[in-house]
């Protein structure tokens, strides 16, 4: 299982603000690996609502497609 090092990071980390009843629904193992997750991208997480223009993305569909 990946760990974060935290020793340097002032800021509280992703996973500190999740409520673990919203993850009852996973296997300890699941909860772990998750919540790393979180801590290790703290970067691209956020609490406050936005736009991301990271990428552009294209869906090509054939012309028989219809929406």
């Amino acid at each position: 299982m990946p760990t974060v090092d935290t020793s340097n990071q002032t800021e509280s980390l992703p996973s500190t603000s999740i409520d673990p009843t919203k993850l009852s629904h996973l296997s300890a193992e699941q909860k772990q690996h998750f919540l790393a997750l979180l801590d290790e991208f703290a970067d691209v997480f956020t609490d406050k609502p936005g736009l991301c223009q990271a990428g552009m993305h294209e869906l090509n569909v054939t012309p028989e497609f219809k929406p």
